[in-house]
């Protein structure tokens, strides 16, 4: 019987676990930034079982800028970093740092998603696919992934960082083939960083920050335990 009281709670009474009250001003943001728009979503409509599937804060948290919009992002960086600093308690954050679109996204550029090599596979924010999103994985759990118009025209890119190894060759080798074409500007929101010249040095050595035993910005989970937006 020894056993079986241990399994079912037969042996001594338990006490009730006690209730503790939180002060939501005590809650902590895990992420420092969100952007404030959403991508547009197909609703009613089934998850395709091969689509790769994001956090909606994980959206646009790394993401590819125009060179046009340079001086903007810069601003927008700055502006952004004295905010985390001044709002960064032990691992998280007493606030939100909301990213507005104040200038035109990679659509400006009329890149296509035949610009992309590989397998591209259906994009979803929790159970809802987007709509015309698109994504692109490598074997490190990295992934590009954006939404683009019905002619394939690219309205949002961004690059999800790797979390199993280093980025592949052909991985790398597709996305700084697009970025030179451009000129397109790695934004990362996580870090509050720039890569401007987007090299395959640079973006391996980009790649290997999340490497480390850093985890501060890293995509780690949502910014509050219920993000609303």
């Amino acid at each position: 019987m020894g056993l079986i009281s241990m399994l079912f709670g037969c042996g001594k009474p338990q006490k009730a676990p006690q209730t503790q009250t939180v002060n939501p001003s005590e809650l902590l943001y895990s992420l420092a930034t969100l952007c404030d728009e959403l991508p547009t979503v197909e609703q009613n409509t089934p998850v395709p079982s091969n689509s790769v599937v994001m956090h909606e804060d994980d959206w646009r948290q790394v993401e590819f800028v125009a060179p046009t919009n340079r001086k903007a992002l810069e601003v927008t960086m700055t502006d952004f970093i004295v905010f985390r600093n001044a709002h960064r308690k032990g691992m998280g954050f007493t606030g939100v740092f909301v990213r507005k679109d104040t200038y035109p996204t990679v659509e400006v550029l009329s890149i296509t998603t035949s610009k992309l090599t590989g397998s591209l596979f259906p994009l979803a924010i929790g159970d809802q696919s987007i709509q015309g999103g698109f994504s692109v994985k490598d074997d490190s759990g990295a992934y590009l992934y954006g939404q683009a118009k019905s002619d394939g025209t690219i309205v949002y890119l961004g690059l999800k960082p790797p979390m199993n190894g280093p980025l592949g060759q052909d991985f790398r080798k597709m996305i700084v083939s697009i970025s030179s074409e451009y000129g397109l500007i790695l934004a990362d929101w996580y870090r509050g960083a720039i890569v401007e010249n987007v090299t395959d040095d640079a973006l391996r050595q980009w790649a290997n920050l999340y490497r480390k035993a850093e985890h501060t910005n890293a995509p780690a989970s949502s910014s509050a335990p219920d993000s609303k937006r």
